[in-house]
């Protein structure tokens, strides 16, 4: 999943102008597209918008909230994403 990620980070930033796209950011670590200070302010971005209505949205959200440093929050998520076919979180018709 994270070599996905990597590669859909490097695509958005390719069409952004590359590298160039990251004013006084510094060098990315090595396979990584961003710094960890860059994913961890998009992921608080982000964060704030997604209305999670997806059942795949629980999961992606605690990896990356994991990789940021927001273990309360991957926690959170993770039993979120644990629970969401078990509980029907999603109240899905039929189920």
């Amino acid at each position: 999943m994270q070599a996905i990620g990597t590669a859909i980070q490097r695509r958005h930033l390719s069409e952004a102008g590359g590298e160039a796209g990251r004013p006084d950011a510094g060098p990315a670590p090595a396979g990584r597209a961003f710094t960890p200070e860059e994913n961890a302010r998009n992921f608080a971005y982000y964060e704030a918008l997604t209305v999670r209505d997806s059942s795949l949205c629980a999961c992606t959200e605690a990896v990356v909230a994991a990789e940021v440093g927001r273990r309360d929050l991957a926690y959170d998520y993770l039993g979120e994403a644990a629970l969401v076919d078990l509980e029907d979180l999603k109240q899905t018709p039929g189920a």
